[in-house]
């Protein structure tokens, strides 16, 4: 049968108006599907930015965490943690390692590099009601140590650095021309000046002293073997002795006891060291017994006081240059030998302690030299040496030719005996000497004579009275340390409690600069 063609027509109608409503239908439902997917993706991206922001609230509620804990007497020191939560899903974790791996040999500031910590402070964010979502944020940090306080030093050890050359216990002290000591000397013995060693009548004693004094007073060089003060037991000297040291060589003399205060104590037993509390342990250098042709420097990340340690007798020969601490211990014959040429010792300059007071900071120092028994320059010695040389027992300078040792120490010279030899060409009988000074008397009232004995010798004998073994005061203030095996060199100072631990002080730091999500 044939439909009428209106109804097909509305048929049709019915059918694309249907088309459109499921049209219209699924855009609206795509439209809203989009729109809770929009609001779903800023609620999620506004929950992470929070919780960035919160991982970096707690990363640097860290850092000041642990720069507190660090001025704490509590403070557990490099390679440690400290670790806390915060609550609501925060927490942080901060690493304290030592050095800075920024510093590298060449770099002007290599030196600071045991003196530095890097922190490293990782804050931890989260949201308990999504499962999974986790932020972190990281910031590194470096500090420096800030140097208030040394160590305590032993009982006497003000009198030994206040020296340039200081007896610390009554020994032995014989000391010989041409030699020559400049600034304050501490004796704690009977005085024995060129008189055991040389051949002299008191005449020729006293001449040839006198000389010297005379060659200072008339503009000339200053040859003398001291020039003083001098402080020393005045009820233990002769009086020839004391007349000969006021009046022949012009020098000031204080009258001391011979008691000691200093005793000696092996600085470092265990053969490590620590530069502060809570810093890295490090190892000393074993030394051969044997040194020549070596240069040795301290090494800022593995031995940054330079300690150079021998267990028993240590012998130095030609070309050997060492920057630190020289130091022997044990109980088999701990000496050091000085032979050949061009040894150099020198002292390495440590921060100086923090003082607002002080118009210049003085470098703190290690001895150059600790000798646990005796120290002798040999024959063909030419050496130099700057610091302070600790000898646990005696300080010898060999006879030798006067033009083959040369000695050479700019600081300070502790030590228990002491015995300065002679020059070779002055090893010579009574009678010749008595002949040489009756000589030189015969003339020197004459016109054109010499007046001084000591320029008499020089152009008719040949005997050189201007001193090749000098020892002099530092040339700027130092401030020496003795380094005890059981404490570090810095500690903490009494006016820097910590508000964490009121009464118990802590070290001080300084906070270089610090970054957030460094890259490496």
């Amino acid at each position: 049968m044939t439909m009428p063609v209106a109804k097909t027509r509305r048929g049709r109608r019915r059918g694309v108006a249907v088309l459109v409503v499921l049209l219209l239908i699924s855009v609206t439902l795509a439209v809203s599907y989009v729109s809770m997917r929009s609001q779903t993706t800023a609620s999620i991206v506004e929950r992470n930015a929070n919780l960035r922001d919160a991982a970096r609230q707690a990363a640097m509620t860290g850092l000041a965490a642990a720069l507190k804990k660090m001025q704490s007497a509590s403070w557990g020191g490099v390679g440690t943690m400290l670790v806390q939560s915060l609550g609501s899903g925060q927490r942080f974790e901060v690493s304290f390692a030592a050095g800075d791996a920024r510093l590298a040999p060449g770099d002007p500031d290599y030196s600071e590099y045991p003196y530095r910590v890097t922190l490293l402070a990782t804050g931890y964010a989260s949201d308990p009601s999504a499962a999974g979502s986790l932020s972190s944020h990281v910031i590194r940090a470096v500090v420096r140590l800030v140097p208030r306080k040394l160590s305590d030093a032993p009982a006497g050890w003000s009198e030994i650095t206040s020296q340039t050359f200081c007896q610390w216990e009554r020994g032995d002290f014989s000391l010989t021309v041409p030699f020559r000591i400049e600034g304050p000397v501490r004796i704690r013995a009977k005085f024995d000046l060129s008189d055991d060693q040389l051949n002299w009548s008191d005449d020729v004693l006293w001449w040839y002293m006198t000389g010297l004094n005379w060659l200072r007073l008339a503009g000339q060089p200053d040859w003398r073997p001291l020039t003083g003060p001098v402080c020393l037991n005045h009820s233990g000297q002769d009086s020839d002795t004391l007349a000969l040291m006021r009046t022949g060589l012009g020098l000031t003399t204080q009258d001391a006891s011979n008691s000691a205060v200093f005793r000696w104590s092996e600085p470092v037993s265990s053969k490590t060291y620590r530069l502060y509390p809570g810093g890295k342990s490090y190892n000393v250098v074993d030394l051969p017994r044997e040194l020549r042709g070596v240069s040795l420097e301290p090494d800022p990340e593995t031995n940054p006081l330079g300690i150079f340690w021998r267990n028993g007798t240590l012998a130095m020969h030609e070309d050997v240059t060492i920057r630190g601490t020289v130091m022997t211990a044990g109980s088999s014959n701990p000496d050091i030998h000085v032979y050949g040429a061009n040894v150099r010792l020198l002292p390495l300059d440590l921060p100086p302690l923090e003082d607002l007071t002080a118009t210049a900071q003085r470098p703190v120092r290690l001895p150059t030299i600790v000798s646990a028994d005796d120290m002798t320059f040999h024959d063909a010695s030419r050496s130099t040496i700057e610091g302070l040389v600790m000898v646990a027992d005696n300080f010898n300078i060999d006879e030798a030719p006067q033009s083959d040792t040369s000695i050479s120490i700019r600081g300070k010279v502790a030590a228990k005996d002491v015995d300065i030899s002679r020059r070779s060409p002055w090893n010579q009988l009574r009678l010749w000497w008595d002949i040489q000074f009756n000589l030189f008397l015969a003339q020197y009232q004459n016109a054109g004579g010499i007046p001084t004995f000591p320029i008499w010798l020089q152009k008719h004998c040949g005997l050189d009275p201007e001193p090749r073994m000098v020892i002099r005061p530092d040339d700027k203030e130092i401030l020496y340390h003795w380094q005890n095996a059981n404490n570090p060199i810095y500690v903490p100072h009494p006016d820097d409690a910590s508000p964490l631990e009121p009464g118990k002080p802590g070290l001080r730091w300084e906070l270089l600069d610090w970054v957030d999500n460094p890259q490496s």
